[in-house]
């Protein structure tokens, strides 16, 4: 669960508690963003968990 203006605590599909809208992906420490009646909180749908399907470059 996380409410919107506060930081995403999971990559994954959220969906808002009122389910007004579809779920939307989210990653995560972004900030969780605005339903369409304003404030809302969002419930963790499908989440994603393991390895990235890309590697990741080389720094």
């Amino acid at each position: 669960m996380a409410k919107t203006g506060f930081h995403c605590p999971a990559n994954g599909f959220w969906r808002p508690e009122d389910r007004s809208m579809d779920p939307i992906f989210v990653f995560e420490g972004s900030l969780m963003p605005a339903g369409r009646g304003g404030s809302t909180v969002w419930l963790l749908e499908d989440a994603l968990f393991g390895p990235p399907e890309y590697p990741l470059p080389a720094r």
